[in-house]
């Protein structure tokens, strides 16, 4: 077994993976990309019928519709022995890599205060503070504050939050150097006050005219997986972009004057 394939492994078992009783490791996901990114790097243990589609999962209004994408990976002694390792043993394993994968696989990025979540919930508030915790400090410089969620039945269940000053630029140059497109979102263009600029822009839309704030387009999920850098180029080009001319909002009057939306065919890719 390789270390890619480890951390795979690894940062799944932290996040959305799981042992069935028969014994082989599952890992599952909306998007079928992540899924088939993480089948190419274990070819060698999965086969044609490792993967499966899943419908009506409770994803309903994402990306992708009600599709929940499943990797069954083959039974194996290797993959049994590190999932029975205890969980400080095994997060010692863990470099940069998994760390990618295990916030692909359960963390959350805040689009407008720039912080991330980890979704730990299944772990203990003893596992957070004498390991997890400790852990993502020594390894990655991470300062991570333990937060819980409680329900209406009074429980609580604990998960990890990395503040924009307290690693979670760390984690965004992380998953950049591992970059995955669907989940693109999860990570800000630039540094922090690149991504702050998204509030100074406008967007108009072609056919109605309407005017709305670029920030709330993203934080709508209207553009989720569109950074700063491409909607700069959009605005320095001129060019409409899925439905909608930008412009910086200290600009927009005399800038959309020289436009005609309807009027304009030509593309950028991005």
């Amino acid at each position: 077994m390789n270390n890619k394939i480890k951390q795979v492994l690894i940062g799944s078992m932290l996040g959305d993976g799981y042992l069935s009783q028969q014994g082989s490791f599952s890992t599952g996901c909306k998007y079928k990309e992540y899924i088939e990114f993480k089948a190419d790097i274990l070819k060698g243990y999965v086969t044609d019928k490792s993967y499966r589609l899943i419908l009506d999962n409770g994803y309903s209004g994402q990306p992708g519709g009600n599709e929940y994408h499943r990797l069954d990976i083959l039974k194996n002694r290797e993959i049994e022995k590190l999932c029975a390792l205890p969980l400080k043993e095994l997060i010692e394993g863990l470099d940069e890599f998994g760390l990618a994968i295990w916030v692909y696989d359960d963390g959350s990025l805040h689009q407008k205060k720039l912080f991330y979540n980890l979704n730990t919930h299944s772990f203990s508030k003893k596992e957070h503070t004498e390991i997890l915790i400790p852990f993502l400090k020594q390894r990655f410089g991470l300062v991570p504050t333990l937060t819980y969620e409680k329900k209406k039945d009074g429980r609580l269940f604990w998960y990890i939050r990395i503040n924009k000053k307290d690693g979670a630029e760390i984690i965004n140059s992380i998953l950049k150097r591992y970059p995955i497109e669907c989940y693109a979102y999860k990570t800000y263009s630039g540094n922090i006050n690149d991504t702050i600029k998204v509030k100074n822009i406008i967007a108009q839309n072609i056919t109605t005219k309407k005017v709305i704030s670029f920030s709330s387009m993203s934080l709508a999920g209207k553009l989720v997986y569109t950074t700063y850098s491409v909607i700069k180029k959009h605005i320095h080009n001129k060019t409409p972009f899925r439905g909608y001319l930008f412009y910086y909002s200290n600009e927009f009057n005399d800038q959309s004057k020289d436009v005609e939306p309807s009027g304009s065919k030509q593309k950028t890719s991005v």
